[in-house]
Protein backbone atom coordinates (compact mmCIF):
# COMPACT_ATOMS: atom_id res chain seq x y z
CA UNK A 1 0.00 0.00 0.00
CA UNK A 2 2.88 2.36 0.77
CA UNK A 3 4.43 1.67 -2.65
CA UNK A 4 1.13 2.45 -4.39
CA UNK A 5 0.97 5.79 -2.61
CA UNK A 6 4.49 6.63 -3.78
CA UNK A 7 3.65 5.72 -7.40
CA UNK A 8 0.42 7.66 -7.46
CA UNK A 9 0.39 10.26 -10.25
CA UNK A 10 3.60 9.00 -11.90
CA UNK A 11 1.98 6.71 -14.50
CA UNK A 12 3.60 3.65 -12.90
CA UNK A 13 1.61 0.73 -11.48
CA UNK A 14 2.46 -2.57 -9.87
CA UNK A 15 2.20 -5.36 -12.47
CA UNK A 16 3.36 -8.23 -10.25
CA UNK A 17 4.50 -8.60 -6.67
CA UNK A 18 5.59 -12.07 -5.51
CA UNK A 19 7.06 -10.82 -2.26
CA UNK A 20 10.65 -11.05 -3.55
CA UNK A 21 10.53 -8.96 -6.73
CA UNK A 22 8.22 -6.15 -7.77
CA UNK A 23 7.43 -5.55 -11.46
CA UNK A 24 6.29 -2.08 -12.43
CA UNK A 25 4.21 -1.10 -15.45
CA UNK A 26 4.24 2.33 -17.00
CA UNK A 27 1.09 3.41 -18.81
CA UNK A 28 2.57 6.68 -20.11
CA UNK A 29 -0.27 8.65 -18.60
CA UNK A 30 1.11 10.53 -15.70
CA UNK A 31 -0.99 12.74 -13.57
CA UNK A 32 -0.30 16.38 -13.12
CA UNK A 33 3.07 16.85 -11.56
CA UNK A 34 3.23 18.96 -8.51
CA UNK A 35 4.22 22.52 -9.07
CA UNK A 36 7.87 23.15 -8.29
CA UNK A 37 8.57 24.96 -5.10
CA UNK A 38 9.54 28.54 -5.61
CA UNK A 39 12.31 29.76 -3.35
CA UNK A 40 12.29 33.52 -3.01
CA UNK A 41 15.59 34.98 -4.07
CA UNK A 42 17.47 36.66 -1.29
CA UNK A 43 19.09 39.96 -2.03
CA UNK A 44 22.75 39.57 -3.02
CA UNK A 45 25.14 42.38 -2.28
CA UNK A 46 27.19 43.20 -5.35
CA UNK A 47 30.58 44.62 -4.54
CA UNK A 48 31.35 47.79 -6.46
CA UNK A 49 34.15 47.64 -8.96
CA UNK A 50 37.46 48.85 -7.57
CA UNK A 51 38.38 52.34 -8.55
CA UNK A 52 41.82 52.40 -10.07
CA UNK A 53 43.95 55.21 -8.80
CA UNK A 54 45.84 57.37 -11.21
CA UNK A 55 48.75 57.59 -8.80
CA UNK A 56 51.95 56.02 -10.13
CA UNK A 57 55.07 54.84 -8.40
CA UNK A 58 57.87 57.30 -8.84
CA UNK A 59 60.53 56.25 -11.32
CA UNK A 60 63.73 54.96 -9.73
CA UNK A 61 66.80 55.09 -11.96
CA UNK A 62 69.62 52.60 -11.42
CA UNK A 63 72.95 51.87 -13.09
CA UNK A 64 73.31 48.30 -11.84
CA UNK A 65 73.44 46.85 -15.35
CA UNK A 66 76.51 48.88 -16.35
CA UNK A 67 74.69 49.83 -19.57
CA UNK A 68 73.67 53.31 -18.51
CA UNK A 69 70.80 54.57 -16.39
CA UNK A 70 67.69 52.37 -16.56
CA UNK A 71 64.31 52.29 -14.87
CA UNK A 72 64.35 49.96 -11.85
CA UNK A 73 60.99 48.39 -12.78
CA UNK A 74 62.36 47.51 -16.22
CA UNK A 75 65.74 46.21 -15.02
CA UNK A 76 65.98 42.38 -15.15
CA UNK A 77 67.95 42.14 -11.90
CA UNK A 78 67.16 41.77 -8.22
CA UNK A 79 68.17 45.19 -6.90
CA UNK A 80 67.30 46.91 -3.63
CA UNK A 81 67.64 50.67 -4.06
CA UNK A 82 67.71 53.31 -1.35
CA UNK A 83 67.58 56.88 -2.67
CA UNK A 84 69.32 59.76 -0.97
CA UNK A 85 66.12 60.99 0.68
CA UNK A 86 65.63 57.64 2.40
CA UNK A 87 69.28 57.55 3.45
CA UNK A 88 68.85 60.89 5.21
CA UNK A 89 65.43 60.05 6.66
CA UNK A 90 66.51 56.66 8.07
CA UNK A 91 69.81 58.08 9.38
CA UNK A 92 71.92 55.69 7.32
CA UNK A 93 75.43 57.04 7.79
CA UNK A 94 77.70 54.01 7.21
CA UNK A 95 77.78 50.43 5.96
CA UNK A 96 76.70 49.11 9.37
CA UNK A 97 73.45 51.11 9.52
CA UNK A 98 72.69 50.25 5.89
CA UNK A 99 71.32 46.88 6.99
CA UNK A 100 68.55 48.59 8.97
CA UNK A 101 66.74 49.44 5.72
CA UNK A 102 67.40 46.26 3.75
CA UNK A 103 66.01 42.88 4.79
CA UNK A 104 68.46 40.97 2.58
CA UNK A 105 71.61 42.65 3.95
CA UNK A 106 73.50 41.60 7.07
CA UNK A 107 76.69 43.27 8.29
CA UNK A 108 78.88 41.86 11.04
CA UNK A 109 81.80 43.78 12.53
CA UNK A 110 84.23 41.90 14.75
CA UNK A 111 87.27 43.89 15.87
CA UNK A 112 88.64 45.13 12.53
CA UNK A 113 86.96 42.48 10.37
CA UNK A 114 83.94 43.43 8.29
CA UNK A 115 81.72 40.63 6.99
CA UNK A 116 78.86 41.42 4.60
CA UNK A 117 76.10 38.95 3.74
CA UNK A 118 73.37 39.29 1.11
CA UNK A 119 70.57 36.73 1.28
CA UNK A 120 72.70 34.74 3.71
CA UNK A 121 75.66 34.44 1.33
CA UNK A 122 78.84 36.33 2.14
CA UNK A 123 81.82 36.39 4.45
CA UNK A 124 85.31 35.80 3.12
CA UNK A 125 86.59 33.54 0.39
CA UNK A 126 90.26 33.52 1.19
CA UNK A 127 91.44 37.13 1.42
CA UNK A 128 88.55 38.59 -0.61
CA UNK A 129 85.02 39.34 0.48
CA UNK A 130 82.16 37.45 -1.15
CA UNK A 131 80.25 40.75 -1.38
CA UNK A 132 81.91 43.53 -3.36
CA UNK A 133 81.56 47.21 -2.49
CA UNK A 134 81.92 49.91 -5.14
CA UNK A 135 82.02 53.68 -4.95
CA UNK A 136 81.04 55.34 -8.23
CA UNK A 137 82.08 52.21 -10.10
CA UNK A 138 85.47 51.85 -8.33
CA UNK A 139 86.02 48.64 -6.39
CA UNK A 140 86.91 49.17 -2.72
CA UNK A 141 89.25 46.30 -1.88
CA UNK A 142 90.02 47.38 1.70
CA UNK A 143 86.91 46.72 3.76
CA UNK A 144 88.50 48.40 6.77
CA UNK A 145 88.25 51.66 4.83
CA UNK A 146 84.60 50.95 4.10
CA UNK A 147 83.96 50.16 7.76
CA UNK A 148 85.54 53.37 9.05
CA UNK A 149 84.06 55.72 6.44
CA UNK A 150 80.74 57.49 6.75
CA UNK A 151 78.36 58.12 3.89
CA UNK A 152 78.37 61.69 2.64
CA UNK A 153 76.05 63.23 0.06
CA UNK A 154 75.07 59.99 -1.65
CA UNK A 155 72.55 60.00 -4.46
CA UNK A 156 71.53 56.38 -3.86
CA UNK A 157 72.72 52.96 -2.74
CA UNK A 158 72.13 49.89 -4.89
CA UNK A 159 72.24 46.44 -3.28
CA UNK A 160 72.48 43.86 -6.08
CA UNK A 161 71.39 40.47 -4.80
CA UNK A 162 72.78 37.19 -6.07
CA UNK A 163 76.08 36.11 -7.63
CA UNK A 164 77.75 38.66 -9.90
CA UNK A 165 80.27 38.06 -12.66
CA UNK A 166 82.96 40.40 -13.85
CA UNK A 167 80.44 43.07 -14.83
CA UNK A 168 81.76 45.40 -12.14
CA UNK A 169 85.37 44.25 -12.32
CA UNK A 170 85.51 41.14 -10.12
CA UNK A 171 83.46 38.09 -9.25
CA UNK A 172 81.33 38.13 -6.13
CA UNK A 173 79.35 35.17 -4.86
CA UNK A 174 77.00 37.02 -2.52
CA UNK A 175 76.29 40.17 -4.50
CA UNK A 176 77.44 43.76 -4.80
CA UNK A 177 76.82 47.10 -3.13
CA UNK A 178 77.06 50.24 -5.27
CA UNK A 179 77.50 53.58 -3.55
CA UNK A 180 76.65 56.35 -6.02
CA UNK A 181 77.57 59.86 -4.94
CA UNK A 182 75.52 62.88 -5.88
CA UNK A 183 76.50 64.49 -9.17
CA UNK A 184 77.19 68.23 -9.57
CA UNK A 185 74.10 70.36 -10.09
CA UNK A 186 73.33 73.16 -12.52
CA UNK A 187 72.11 75.40 -9.68
CA UNK A 188 73.76 76.31 -6.42
CA UNK A 189 73.13 73.85 -3.60
CA UNK A 190 74.49 73.72 -0.07
CA UNK A 191 73.77 71.23 2.70
CA UNK A 192 75.16 70.78 6.19
CA UNK A 193 74.38 68.21 8.88
CA UNK A 194 75.77 68.22 12.42
CA UNK A 195 75.28 65.36 14.90
CA UNK A 196 76.36 65.47 18.55
CA UNK A 197 76.31 62.60 21.01
CA UNK A 198 77.89 60.91 23.97
CA UNK A 199 81.59 60.06 24.11
CA UNK A 200 82.15 63.62 22.82
CA UNK A 201 80.80 62.69 19.40
CA UNK A 202 81.03 65.33 16.70
CA UNK A 203 79.83 64.19 13.28
CA UNK A 204 79.43 66.82 10.57
CA UNK A 205 78.94 66.54 6.83
CA UNK A 206 78.74 69.38 4.34
CA UNK A 207 78.42 69.62 0.58
CA UNK A 208 78.37 72.51 -1.86
CA UNK A 209 77.51 72.18 -5.54
CA UNK A 210 76.83 74.45 -8.46
CA UNK A 211 78.09 75.82 -11.77
CA UNK A 212 81.55 77.32 -12.02
CA UNK A 213 81.23 78.31 -15.69
CA UNK A 214 78.71 78.09 -18.50
CA UNK A 215 79.51 74.45 -19.29
CA UNK A 216 81.16 73.21 -16.09
CA UNK A 217 79.72 72.16 -12.73
CA UNK A 218 81.48 70.99 -9.58
CA UNK A 219 80.67 69.54 -6.18
CA UNK A 220 82.73 69.35 -2.99
CA UNK A 221 81.77 67.13 -0.05
CA UNK A 222 83.48 67.12 3.34
CA UNK A 223 82.86 64.80 6.27
CA UNK A 224 84.43 64.84 9.73
CA UNK A 225 83.86 62.40 12.59
CA UNK A 226 85.48 62.31 16.00
CA UNK A 227 84.62 60.73 19.34
CA UNK A 228 86.33 59.32 22.39
CA UNK A 229 87.13 55.66 22.83
CA UNK A 230 84.42 53.33 24.04
CA UNK A 231 86.86 51.59 26.39
CA UNK A 232 89.25 53.03 28.97
CA UNK A 233 92.91 52.13 28.61
CA UNK A 234 94.69 52.08 31.98
CA UNK A 235 98.14 52.22 30.37
CA UNK A 236 99.55 55.75 30.73
CA UNK A 237 100.23 57.67 27.57
CA UNK A 238 98.08 55.36 25.41
CA UNK A 239 94.77 56.50 24.05
CA UNK A 240 91.50 54.73 24.58
CA UNK A 241 90.67 52.08 21.96
CA UNK A 242 87.98 52.56 19.31
CA UNK A 243 88.37 56.34 19.33
CA UNK A 244 87.90 58.14 16.00
CA UNK A 245 89.20 61.31 14.41
CA UNK A 246 88.90 61.15 10.63
CA UNK A 247 88.08 63.52 7.80
CA UNK A 248 87.10 62.67 4.23
CA UNK A 249 86.95 64.99 1.23
CA UNK A 250 85.45 64.17 -2.17
CA UNK A 251 85.19 66.36 -5.23
CA UNK A 252 83.70 66.01 -8.71
CA UNK A 253 83.84 68.14 -11.82
CA UNK A 254 81.50 67.72 -14.80
CA UNK A 255 81.75 69.46 -18.12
Amino acid sequence: AALKMLLRGTGLSIAADDGAMVTLHWSGLAGPSPAPAVIPASPVAIAPEPILSNARIGEVVVTATKTGATNLQQTPMSVDVMPGLQITRDNIYNIKTLQNSSSSLKVNISNVNLQIFIRGVGGFNGAESDVSVYLDGVYLSRLTTVMQSNFNDLDRVEIIEGPQGTLFGRNSTGGAINLISRAPTDVFRFSNTLNLGNYALIDETAAVSGPISDNMQAILSVSHTQHDGFLHNVNPGVGNPQAANRTTVRGQVRW
